[in-house]
């Protein structure tokens, strides 16, 4: 019997393990699912140059970065000061260094033709950010004319508010060339893939693809297991993404009511906020974990918190939330309630919502939920609304979408 030949796929990205984060989840979840049905080839990042095979139809080909760059990233073990230091350290070596990543991006480059002309790629998935995926893909694109382009785009490029004036253009430039020569372009969410609509009017072909969450736990327990209302936060606080409302509105509800109570469990953060003095003996901060132990961890809470506030960026879910979903508790969510986070919770009759920098509105739905608990009728996802989360159901769409593609 004949051997199946599959199509070839190469994935282009600086977000694959060993590194962590959203974005590795993202791509590792890709790598994995797409080569159920063909042969998958990543070009990743990493501290030197190596060539690996991750499973029988998955082969990885790392390069490497400016070593200081790597350095400079950092732990969850990092101090409030350390934190912001390498921050600063880092913004100061990207405005001095024209680009961290030219040396990964020429060597990456050099790997895929290599590979390509060895035993041709069908198509190609550069994932921004940051744009060198995208920019090498552009220009093998240009070079193997039939091949087929998917750019796939995390975040916003030009439309991004928190990005430079000077940075925009060459956003706008790769946004040009993505126009040209792209296929299809992936996202996230439906917002951001309306504003590549816009930008990008030449790809017709537009496809959401969510980040979901990647698990097979099963929680087993009963509607209510704490005997103190029982809240987690997993991850880190960042940027505009701090507590500070939320410990605020729970500070005034301790004031207000003698017989509120709770626990809050904070895993995962760098030491970059400050926990007000009337809940500190309520608040337990815990070590990172491992993903498996954060989703156990998560579907022992009685509900678990999300913050993400209001900004003029729309279609931000954060990857946390999938987490939160598919673990069958209630999430208590301090977002932007106009934007997909708030719209997903309401669509699944799994979370309370609140506007984030509003303490009024933390404070309902913090008693909202608290009432819940305590009739043990807390809100949760339907079990079909959470598989249609799970990563393996969202990359196959994508899945499907390049077979049409491949087969035309």
């Amino acid at each position: 019997m004949d051997k199946i030949v599959k199509k070839r796929i190469a994935l282009i990205t600086t977000w694959f393990p060993p590194k962590k984060g959203v974005a590795t989840n993202r791509m590792e979840a890709f790598a994995k699912y797409l080569s159920d049905d063909f042969d998958v080839e990543v070009f990743g990042l990493n501290n030197q140059k190596s060539t690996i095979t991750w499973n029988q139809h998955v082969m990885i080909h790392y390069n490497s970065e400016n070593t200081l760059f790597e350095k400079l990233k950092s732990n969850q073990s990092d101090g409030k000061w350390k934190h912001k230091l390498k921050t600063l350290f880092r913004m100061v070596l990207v405005k001095l260094s024209n680009n961290p990543l030219e040396k990964w991006k020429k060597n990456t480059k050099i790997d895929f033709v290599n590979r390509h002309k060895l035993t041709p790629f069908d198509a190609i998935i550069s994932s921004y950010a940051p744009l060198e995926p995208h920019l090498i893909a552009a220009e093998v694109a240009q070079e193997f004319p039939g091949l087929i382009w998917i750019a796939d785009m995390r975040d916003e490029m030009s439309k991004n508010p928190g990005i430079l004036a000077s940075q925009r253009e060459r956003y706008i430039s790769a946004e040009s060339l993505v126009n040209q020569y792209a296929s299809m372009i992936l996202s996230v969410s439906r917002p951001i893939l309306d504003d590549f609509r816009i930008l990008c009017p030449d790809v017709k072909l537009l496809l959401e693809v969510r980040n979901g969450y990647d698990h097979d736990y099963q929680p087993k327990f009963k509607s209510q297991t704490n005997k103190v209302f029982t809240l987690g936060y997993f991850g880190s606080f960042y940027g505009v993404i701090k507590p500070d409302f939320f410990f605020q509105a729970l500070v005034e509800i301790l004031n207000e009511d003698k017989k509120f109570d709770f626990e809050l469990n904070i895993v995962g953060a760098h030491n970059n906020f400050t926990i007000p003095e009337r809940i500190a003996s309520k608040v337990n901060k815990k070590a990172p974990l491992k993903y498996r132990e954060a989703i156990e961890s998560m579907a022992r809470m009685d509900c678990n918190v999300l913050i993400n506030p209001r900004s003029t960026r729309k279609g931000v879910f954060t990857g946390k939330l999938f987490d939160y979903i598919s673990v069958q508790r209630a999430v208590l969510a301090f977002v932007d309630k106009d934007d997909v986070a708030a719209r997903l919770l309401k669509d699944f009759d799994s979370g309370y919502i609140a506007e984030c920098s509003d303490i009024e509105d933390n404070k309902k739905a913090i008693l909202a939920a608290y009432k819940d608990w305590q009739n043990q009728t807390m809100k949760k996802a339907s079990i079909e609304n959470i598989e249609s989360l799970h990563r393996s159901h969202q990359v196959k769409i994508l899945s499907d979408q390049l077979k049409k593609m491949l087969n035309r």
